[in-house]
């Protein structure tokens, strides 16, 4: 199961299906008996780690500021609405 330090709201092995992304290579896992279409190399945790490479921390970054500009817009958005139209603009 993929980890890291910030949470998400979705479950970085989700996140991994959803790309098409095989499980244990997204998860660290190399083994030879395991052919796969999408990569040869497994995905490490941190982006240092292999130098061409980001790290599973850095998708959990990206995927919890896209749940954060998400809430923001749905907190926001319904406000400035009633706003306009109380306020006739």
């Amino acid at each position: 199961m993929g980890r890291s330090e910030v949470l998400t709201k979705l479950p970085l092995d989700r996140w991994a299906k959803i790309m098409g992304i095989d499980p244990l290579h997204f998860n660290g896992v190399l083994d030879d008996t395991h052919t796969t279409q999408s990569c040869e190399q497994p995905w490490m945790q941190f982006a240092w780690q292999s130098n061409d490479r980001i790290g599973r921390e850095d998708i959990a970054v990206a995927i919890a500021q896209a749940a954060l500009a998400q809430t923001w817009a749905e907190s926001t958005a319904p406000s400035t609405l009633a706003a306009r139209l109380i306020g006739g603009m």
